[in-house]
């Protein structure tokens, strides 16, 4: 489940910070007007968007990068 995979990933985040990595992601963005979530430093999925307030709202994509 995706409330599952926010609480691994900031375990993950923890974790990596000693080797010098850090998790990026491709922010998440509102499928109906394009609004970019660029600064949100939480990995939770946003409810609405601050723009239209549509609750359309595509996937990050996360990756670890040294």
């Amino acid at each position: 489940m995706e409330k599952d995979v926010v609480h691994h990933l900031e375990f993950i985040e923890k974790t990596i910070q000693s080797k010098k990595k850090r998790i990026r992601m491709e922010p998440y963005y509102c499928l109906n007007c394009g609004f970019e979530f660029k600064n949100r430093k939480k990995f939770k999925k946003p409810g609405k968007c601050p723009a239209c307030r549509d609750g359309r709202i595509a996937p990050a994509i996360f990756w670890i990068e040294s």
